[in-house]
């Protein structure tokens, strides 16, 4: 506790790699119709408190963060970037959600987000719709878990470890229930 992502050990990164294809292309195969680009469709304020999101290498990243909205199973992401904006931060500060068996891209890998107070740099930010304080992810959204952390080790070139929010800062994210292992093992959600 208290060491920052990067002065943790992982797995390498290869910093000679080049895709043959965008991430959104591979995402888009993966999940056909059950996927939605939203990360020009949402709203922003680059001119909040915080300033705008920042540019980053993809090989710096280390970490698979997982969130919970704690809020409705179908709060539309328009929503809860509204609600990141009002807290002074530049948009939504998840890259991904789930939410109803579908996988929408909220924000671009290539930027450093605001999911993880101190660690943005280091970590995609992953968000399944619900509170999970109260119970499960659906089958349905944790099948998409599952197969979008295999199309990003994939893309990535190496497996990132999936950590819950609350494994660096005091939260109750991503819920209990998410937590718990008769529900979710991070660990299993690996390609």
């Amino acid at each position: 506790a208290g060491r920052r992502l990067a002065e943790i050990a992982v797995a390498p990164c290869r910093e000679d790699w080049v895709m043959a294809e965008p991430l959104e292309a591979l995402l888009a195969r993966e999940f056909g119709a059950a996927f939605d680009d939203l990360r020009t469709s949402l709203p922003t304020r680059p001119d909040g408190r915080y300033g705008p999101f920042t540019t980053r290498s993809l090989s710096i990243i280390r970490h698979l963060a997982w969130h919970h909205t704690a809020g409705a199973k179908d709060a539309p992401w328009r929503a809860v970037a509204e609600g990141h904006i009002a807290r002074d931060f530049a948009g939504i500060g998840y890259h991904f959600g789930i939410q109803g068996g579908r996988l929408a891209y909220l924000g671009d890998i290539t930027t450093s987000r605001a999911n993880v107070a101190d660690y943005n740099p280091w970590v995609i930010g992953i968000c399944i719709a619900g509170d999970y304080t109260r119970g499960a992810p659906s089958a349905a959204d944790l099948d998409v878990a599952r197969r979008l952390v295999a199309v990003l080790d994939r893309y990535l070139g190496r497996e990132l470890p999936n950590e819950p929010h609350s494994k660096w800062v005091a939260t109750a994210c991503p819920g209990d229930s998410v937590r718990a292992p008769a529900n979710i093992e991070f660990d299993g959600l690996t390609s």
